[in-house]
């Protein structure tokens, strides 16, 4: 494929990354990582930067549901620090949803080999997703809202506070 200009290598990495999003749907995770590689260097751009953003994420939220949480959250939070350069807050609080929920999902074989170990992972799934409900709260984004308390509902029965649970 050729890409003459800005627009047409934006044209590109959109439709690879929404490729990637349709696989990703269908649970064919090789084909959505194909796209998400294919979109990545076209969005290198500093003027891209919210595309890169977008793919980085993606590219976590596939290696969280094959189980790759480190690569997941390696992915997530270089995502993170992008949308933060941004100031995109409903970014932002899609991916500390994101963080939380890989963290909470994350098994402790996994959780061993991280540098995380001086705090409980459920401990610090609750603080992202806990920020990611703030963050959405503030700017009135009910669907990330609710996504993030039916998440750190879970993350308190993990934790074995039902008590908090049942009040989320």
């Amino acid at each position: 494929l050729r890409k003459n200009n800005i627009t047409d290598e934006v044209a590109y990495a959109r439709a690879y990354i929404n490729m990637g999003t349709k696989y990703r749907s269908l649970v064919d995770f090789p084909n959505a990582m194909k796209y998400y590689l294919l979109a990545l260097p076209l969005v290198e751009k500093p003027d891209l930067k919210s595309y890169k953003a977008i793919c980085l994420s993606n590219i976590g939220t596939v290696y969280q549901a094959q189980g790759d949480y480190e690569l997941a959250l390696q992915y997530h939070n270089n995502a993170l620090l992008v949308f933060e350069a941004l100031k995109n807050n409903r970014q932002i609080s899609r991916t500390l949803i994101n963080l939380g929920i890989t963290y909470s999902e994350m098994p402790d074989s996994s959780w061993q080999k991280t540098t995380l170990l001086d705090q409980p992972k459920l401990t610090l799934a609750k603080e992202k997703l806990e920020a990611g409900i703030k963050l959405a709260e503030s700017a009135a984004q009910k669907d990330l809202e609710m996504e993030g308390l039916s998440f750190l509902s879970k993350n308190f029965e993990q934790m074995g506070e039902y008590a908090d649970a049942y009040h989320v």
